[in-house]
């Protein structure tokens, strides 16, 4: 069947048959090249390997040559979808970390009513994977129109990473959408002050601190009806803790909140209520109500 060839944009995605040796390599060689040197176009060229099942040190060569000449060329360079059959190769000749890139991106939640999807996003985001996480992601924003990224698992974003996620917000706001992070770390949210987008991302909870039967939680950013159903399961899990006296909001930095959500924490006040639990809003260091 030969090497199939998919294309999307400034992506190219390469998918070999079942086995990748001395009769198959020469030609993906062939491909990758003629994409590396001959095509200004591609930015990304993806080798998928789910229907490869032998790979033999040529094609481990042919691999590593691609992977140099993308780079070269100024693109980049990945493979995905690696077949567990031939997983272990890869492994014992230390190929993993460099060549093979897992998927960053995991669907946690599908609402197709509302149009909204919940991901998650693992590891780095670096200049390797910048390039086919803009790809992706505007694929998903062609389909919902809000996009909740959880950055819980997220450990570091690069320039690029932060091109790609300011480029897709743009995307996704032009459609009347909105793109939001939440959970992200301390670590992230330096980076993105670091990169002065505070303003740009709307931010979801990201930060629950429990200390003298008290739980604060700190709201960011804009706050519509499917946010504030999860801070209500927040609440609950944090009320199993029967040393909890009191919840505290702290709403500093929520810069909007939907006529839905406000209905929604009237109803938690009401729950707290009845639970003699007591609310309590804190705009500012100083003062709380």
């Amino acid at each position: 069947m030969g090497i199939v060839e998919h294309r999307q944009g400034a992506k190219v995605v390469l998918l070999p048959d079942q086995r990748l040796d001395a009769a198959s390599a020469p030609e993906l060689e062939t491909k990758i090249a003629h994409i590396a040197h001959g095509d200004k176009t591609v930015n990304l060229l993806v080798i998928d390997l789910s229907k490869t099942s032998y790979i033999s040190s040529l094609g481990l060569r042919v691999l590593l040559q691609g992977l140099k000449m993308m780079k070269s060329a100024g693109g980049n360079f990945s493979i995905q979808n690696i077949n567990p059959q031939i997983r272990p190769v890869f492994e014992m000749a230390g190929l993993m970390e460099l060549m093979v890139r897992e998927k960053k991106m995991i669907i946690l939640q599908k609402d197709e009513v509302r149009l909204k999807v919940t991901l998650s996003l693992e590891g780095k985001l670096t200049d390797e994977t910048a390039l086919q996480f803009e790809e992706e992601l505007k694929q998903i924003a062609n389909k919902y129109v809000s996009i909740e990224l959880d950055c819980s698992h997220l450990n570091f974003i690069c320039n690029k990473g932060f091109d790609a996620l300011r480029t897709v917000h743009n995307y996704i706001a032009e459609k009347g959408g909105s793109l939001i992070l939440m959970n992200t770390s301390e670590r992230i949210n330096q980076l993105i002050s670091g990169e002065k987008l505070d303003g740009v991302f709307n931010y979801s909870p990201v930060d629950l601190k429990i200390y003298d039967g008290k739980a604060v939680f700190y709201l960011t950013g804009c706050m519509d009806e499917l946010i504030v159903f999860k801070l209500r399961n927040q609440i609950d899990r944090v009320l199993n803790d029967k040393n909890i006296k009191e919840i505290c909001l702290d709403v500093d930095k929520l810069t909007y909140a939907s006529k839905s959500a406000v209905i929604m924490f009237s109803q938690i006040q009401s729950y707290l209520i009845e639970k003699n639990i007591a609310l309590k809003l804190i705009f500012d260091n100083s003062k709380s109500l």
